[in-house]
């Protein structure tokens, strides 16, 4: 996955860098998390649509909008709106909903690095304000491990890794986009 995904996945990246060095106060944090927030929110509730249950049990524990809620709240900054549809994945069958998962799951990994970054500009805490970014603690390799493995069972077909792979990279691309879109508003 990460192969095929690389182009997609660096660019985003690149844009979330940029934004997270650009951070200077609270403020700035909080327009993060909105846009963290705004996007992975749209694309949570297509994957609740459409995610079986019985290839990743634990789904519920993976979602990420209830941390960037209470980050959000924290700072005591609202959510006004979600990412356009036209600017979501497709995601429309288990297959889609893994591949945007994999982008999702895939922001943990580098959550430590990140808290501790943005705590050096804010004074904020992973226990006040860094929910988002702390991932899963401890236990964010395991679930990254965990998940892979989940995703490795159920790929068992060219086609079927071929869907997740396109899901993925319109993941990746089309949060890049709405990136773009809320910077020039």
């Amino acid at each position: 996955m990460k192969i095929h995904t690389k182009v997609n996945h660096q660019k985003l990246e690149k844009k979330i860098i940029a934004a997270i060095n650009a951070i200077d106060n609270t403020q700035g944090y909080a327009d993060l998390l909105i846009l963290f927030a705004s996007y992975f929110g749209a694309v949570e509730k297509l994957v609740d649509v459409s995610i079986n249950l019985s290839c990743v049990p634990d789904y519920m524990k993976r979602r990420k909008v209830s941390a960037l809620k209470a980050d959000m709240d924290f700072l005591n900054t609202p959510l006004s709106s979600h990412a356009t549809p036209i600017l979501l994945p497709d995601i429309e069958n288990n297959l889609q909903c893994l591949g945007a998962m994999y982008v999702m799951e895939g922001s943990t990994l580098g959550g430590a690095t990140i808290a501790k970054l943005i705590a050096s500009k804010t004074k904020l805490t992973t226990k006040s304000g860094l929910a988002f970014f702390n991932g899963y603690g401890k236990d964010t390799i395991t679930m990254w491990q965990t998940f892979k493995t989940q995703l490795d069972s159920i790929l068992l077909n060219p086609g079927d890794e071929y869907v997740v792979i396109n899901s993925a990279n319109q993941t990746f691309a089309r949060f890049s986009d709405w990136i773009d879109l809320c910077n020039t508003n």
